[in-house]
């Protein structure tokens, strides 16, 4: 009897570790999952390991889809000259240019390194990014690259068309319950309302973001929306709940290794 439950128990053991671990596929959405809701920290770790399984299968196209979102997910702890021009060669590859959503998934890496060094380049990534999800009839990359071409407008100085672009996101965003889309646009056009003096309107829409965010924990830390929060604070010169949002959202970031953040 005891032989035969030690059989049966080798037997299911592969099956029961398959399972616990799950399927590259399975670690791969779960990684698309948290990227999707903005949330690359949590993003990082099954990007990593997905990557590493499709290695081992010998699938080199769903290894480099992982690998782009790892290097997205890290890019804070990253060269991020080096990051970009790495993902503009990747985004030129034929191999990837016959391939529309890793082509997509290379120009959304690309946009949000670029946001930090050159937004008139981001600009170029994330009109790429359109153009791609238009192809694939993408409707929530429609609607997020449009509101991303949105804040770079806006930085670059061309208000108007910026604010429609950004305003369409955010109803796309709300009408089609795309709620880390509207804390992503919400913090983005509160900042743009503080950085025109409009402090009443910044914290109304900062306000929203953070509670959206506070509703939505699997969307993380709302970084922006509290960057936002924090410099309305300052312009205000309301201080001391400045200075408590500022050691937060560095211990936080630190610990995460957020270093842009």
């Amino acid at each position: 009897m005891k032989r035969t439950l030690f059989l049966f128990i080798a037997a299911i053991h592969p099956i029961v570790e398959v399972q616990s671990f799950g399927s590259p596929a399975a670690i791969l959405q779960e990684a698309d999952n948290s990227a999707d809701l903005y949330n690359w920290q949590a993003a990082a770790e099954p990007y990593q390991q997905s990557e590493k399984a499709f290695h081992s299968q010998h699938d080199s196209r769903n290894a480099l889809y992982a690998h782009i979102g790892y290097l997205r997910a890290t890019m804070e702890s990253a060269n991020l000259p080096k990051l970009s021009a790495y993902f503009g060669a990747q985004g030129a590859a034929a191999t990837v240019q016959n391939d529309l959503q890793l082509a997509m998934k290379c120009y959304i890496a690309k946009g949000d390194v670029d946001a930090e060094i050159d937004s008139a380049l981001a600009q170029t990534d994330w009109e790429e990014v359109l153009r791609l999800a238009k192809q694939l009839k993408n409707l929530r990359w429609v609607s997020r690259a449009t509101g991303e071409i949105g804040f770079h407008r806006y930085v670059q100085g061309d208000h108007a068309t910026a604010e429609k672009d950004t305003a369409l996101a955010l109803l796309a965003a709300r009408d089609s319950g795309d709620f880390a889309a509207q804390i992503r646009f919400l913090s983005g056009i509160g900042t743009g309302f503080e950085m025109a003096g409009a402090l009443g309107q910044a914290h109304d829409c900062l306000d929203r973001a953070q509670e959206l965010a506070y509703k939505h924990p699997e969307t993380g830390y709302p970084y922006m929306a509290i960057a936002g929060q924090i410099m309305t604070l300052i312009k205000e010169n309301n201080l001391q709940p400045a200075s408590l949002l500022i050691k937060d959202d560095l211990t936080r970031s630190t610990a995460g290794r957020r270093y842009v953040k």
